[in-house]
Formats: structure tokens, sequence, C-alpha cells
């Protein structure tokens, strides 16, 4: 049950962290601060929103568009679908943080069993009940 615990936990923090990372560079691009991200895509109209609306977009395709590139010509059109470009970027991203972290946490407990396994080797070794 430890494992699914860490991918759940790296799964959760992964989103919540590209979420942030979503709202935080929208508000950067409204508020004028990142030019060259105007500069290199010339038709981008940052939308605003909540917090929660950009986690949102990450969990449901039926979310609220926000974000960056919210409602712009840059998102990606297959067939008959729409992807919107701020979910695939913010999608991707959490993926990322997910492998990253989820590997990190896996090293720690490795490292914490093979702590753990030389210091209960005598309690392993000794009999469950006494032979009276």
């Amino acid at each position: 049950h430890v494992r699914l615990v860490v991918l759940l936990s790296a799964s959760l923090g992964a989103t919540l962290v590209a979420s942030s990372l979503a709202w935080w560079v929208a508000h950067l691009v409204l508020g004028g601060h990142l030019h060259f991200i105007k500069s290199a895509f010339p038709r981008v109209a940052p939308t605003d929103g909540d917090w929660i609306d950009f986690l949102l977009l990450l969990w449901s395709s039926d979310a609220q568009d926000v974000g960056v590139f919210a409602g712009s010509p840059y998102d990606l059109k297959l067939n008959d679908s729409t992807y919107r470009m701020d979910r695939i970027i913010g999608v991707a991203l959490a993926l990322v943080i997910f492998v990253l972290s989820s590997r990190a946490q896996f090293r720690f407990l490795r490292e914490a069993y093979a702590r753990e396994l030389p210091a209960a080797g005598g309690a392993l070794q000794r009999a469950l009940l006494s032979e009276e």
C-alpha cells in the first residue's frame, strides 16, 4: 500500500504544482511582465481565472479555457477534436513532475528499506514462538 500512496501523492502533487505554475505564468503575462511570450506568440490573448480553474483544466477537458493560450489559434486540432494548448502544456508539465517526484520517492523508499533491513536482521532470524 506504500507504493500506491507514493503514486497518489506524486500525481496529486504534480497537478497542484503544474496548475499553480500555469496560474502564476498567466498572471505574469496579464500583468505585462513576460513580454517575450507575447513577442513569440503575437496572437495570444491570455484569460484570467482563479487557481481552481487552472487545476480543473488539467483534470477535465470540459473545464473553462483559462491561461496564456486560452481561446488562441495555437490550439492543436486533430480530425474533429481540439486540444487546448494550455491543457497540453499543463498535463505535460504535470507528467514530468509526476515522473521525477515518484522516482525520487521510490528511491527514498528503497534507501529506507535498505537501512532498516540489516538493522532488523536479528529479529528476522528469531523464532516467533518459543520452543518450551
